[in-house]
């Protein structure tokens, strides 16, 4: 996927942002997760 962005360019920024985004969320989710616990 990194190889594919990075030779066609034009999903580059697409994809990088849904990455970005992606990973936001999920360092939500585990903060609210461990939040719960303690």
């Amino acid at each position: 996927m990194i190889v594919e962005s990075t030779y066609l360019g034009r999903y580059n920024k697409k994809i990088y942002a849904t990455l970005t985004i992606g990973f936001f969320l999920f360092l939500v989710s585990e903060i609210m997760l461990f939040s719960g616990f303690f």
